[in-house]
């Protein structure tokens, strides 16, 4: 085992399901997969998967 251990980083959510969350928000319908998302981070994450999914709702724009 050498000095520096490489292991992977833990995936709480992927940019598609933030994106996913996002637009179910900002297109007022049910905020099912951002609090499935939240809860899922854990409490160490939990603000800070919760922001950017709010953040990205706030930028989005629908393309119709």
């Amino acid at each position: 085992m050498g000095l520096f251990r490489r292991s992977e980083p833990e995936v709480i959510a992927t940019g598609a399901e933030v994106d996913a969350a996002a637009r179910q928000l900002q297109q007022g319908g049910s905020d099912a997969l951002a609090s499935k998302l939240v809860d899922r981070a854990g409490p160490k994450d939990r603000q800070h998967v919760a922001m950017e999914i709010l953040a990205r709702a706030a930028d989005y724009e629908p393309n119709d």
